[in-house]
């Protein structure tokens, strides 16, 4: 018995080594950092320690329009040209909604001036143009449409502005499609609508590539909920969504706030964007910088016409204070607490 095993020593040693070397090159955890887009990475021992950045509270953009009375609404910001270009919507009090233009120059936004070729009669709110600059995307009721607001695109003419053209009715419905927002390469296109039986809910329609149309729109499950979500906006590139929501949130009472969700990672949760952005009031319609340090979006304080703010990323540490609430809630009811027992 003591030959059998001595004679299968060489097979267990050889199966106890194939057993090491499986354990050896088995695929092994490596942590590292990543940009949204996935084109620059650093495994953590070769990288710079992570970062902590959070949006700083935003300051009211003056001195867009003249001041009217009654005041002119803005509404739907969007950045263009290299952030160069402020696009807004402007609603004069018991008129029509149309389409103004500034631009960034002498450090601080002109005032802004009408973009007469996409105007009309009728409403012009909120736009998006793509990378190239070549391509605005606006919502209009103007006729023709097929349905309430319809959403359009108008290409650039050495003169402006071209005439915008219907998107057809694989994006259009009978009811309202509004606040477009193309990717950077003209391929996905989000916007927001009230087709389903809620206020309003995100979308998204695919392009087919050149000499294509647009396929049937989408909605955008991971980021629609039982509440209403609009204001979509791309920023990092197109690998991020922002979008405004009025989804249940702690300290919050059915207002909107601001929330961005990564559109490559299918597991990453929608985040809102902080207390240094939201407050009670509503935020909505984000445009992001290019660099995706940069926020513009508009705030509706009660009893007074919405706003334009601006507010940027900043670098924070994490901080530490005593909560002493509990014990100044103790001392103020103590003596009535010694009262009722005395």
């Amino acid at each position: 018995m003591r030959f059998v095993r001595l004679r299968y020593w060489p097979l267990w040693l050889g199966c106890a080594l194939l057993l090491a070397l499986a354990v050896w090159v088995r695929p092994r955890r490596i942590d590292g950092l990543a940009t949204l887009d996935g084109e620059h990475r650093w495994w953590v021992n070769h990288s710079a320690p992570p970062r902590q950045f959070a949006w700083l509270p935003g300051e009211e953009l003056s001195g867009l329009l003249p001041p009217r009375d009654p005041p002119d609404e803005i509404s739907h910001p969007c950045l263009a040209d290299d952030g160069r270009t402020l696009y807004i919507t402007v609603r004069r009090a018991g008129g029509d909604a149309d389409i103004y233009r500034s631009q960034w120059f002498d450090g601080r936004w002109q005032p802004a001036v009408a973009v007469t070729e996409l105007n009309t009669p009728w409403d012009e709110v909120g736009v998006s143009v793509n990378g190239d600059g070549r391509q605005l995307y606006l919502a209009s009721d103007r006729r023709g449409g097929k349905g309430g607001y319809d959403l359009y695109v108008a290409l650039r003419r050495a003169s402006g502005w071209g005439v915008p053209k219907n998107l057809g009715a694989t994006v259009n419905t009978a009811a309202d499609e509004l606040e477009p927002a193309i990717t950077v390469d003209g391929s996905q296109l989000y916007f927001s609508s009230d087709r389903t039986d809620k206020q309003s809910d995100l979308f998204v329609a695919q392009h087919a590539g050149k000499g294509g149309g647009w396929a049937d729109a989408q909605p955008v499950q991971r980021a629609n909920t039982a509440a209403n979500e609009r204001s979509p906006c791309l920023g990092e590139g197109g690998t991020v969504l922002y979008f405004s929501s009025d989804r249940p949130a702690p300290g919050r009472d059915g207002n909107f706030d601001l929330y961005r969700m990564l559109l490559r990672d299918a597991e990453a949760p929608v985040e809102s964007l902080g207390q240094g952005v939201n407050t009670p009031a509503d935020e909505t319609s984000p445009a992001v910088s290019a660099d995706g340090f940069g926020l513009t979006f508009v705030r509706q304080v009660a009893d007074r016409p919405p706003g334009v703010y601006q507010s940027r990323l900043a670098e924070v540490k994490t901080i530490w204070v005593w909560d002493n609430s509990r014990w100044l809630a103790l001392r103020a009811v103590w003596w009535k607490a010694l009262l009722a027992t005395g």
